[in-house]
Order: C-alpha cells, then sequence, then structure tokens
C-alpha cells in the first residue's frame, strides 16, 4: 500500500475512534486529548522534515561505508 494511502486510513480510523461532532466542551477536552494520542502513535504527528532527518541519520553511515569501501579497493 502507498504511503499517503496508509495515512488517509490511519486518519479515518482516527476520525472513527475520537469523533468531534456532537460533543460538549468537556467532553470535546478528552476526545482532542485521545486524537492527540492515537495520531501520535499512528505516526500522524510527524512532519516531513523529521522523517528526512530520520533518513539522513539512516543513509549517512551507509554512504560513508560503501565509499570507504570504494575507496579502499
Amino acid at each position: 500500500m502507498p504511503r499517503h494511502a496508509l495515512r488517509e486510513e490511519a486518519r479515518t480510523l482516527v476520525q472513527s475512534l475520537a469523533p468531534l461532532r456532537g460533543r460538549e466542551d468537556d467532553a470535546l477536552v478528552g476526545t482532542l486529548a485521545t486524537r492527540i494520542t492515537l495520531e501520535a502513535q499512528l505516526g500522524l504527528s510527524t512532519t516531513l522534515l523529521a522523517e528526512r532527518t530520520t533518513g539522513v541519520y539512516v543513509l549517512g553511515p551507509l554512504l560513508v561505508a560503501v565509499t570507504g569501501a570504494f575507496l579502499a579497493a
């Protein structure tokens, strides 16, 4: 499944588990807290910059190792 489709399914799940419509003010605060927790657990709160930074941390040492292997040969 493409990443975009997974994110859309996760958002649909959050909306069905913690709907905002028809909530009173007191219940709305609790529902928002639940939504924030669900979004964090499903990875919906990550930003594009955070994802790119993680990629650099993973690929950086790998590229250095490959470059070193080619230069040593």
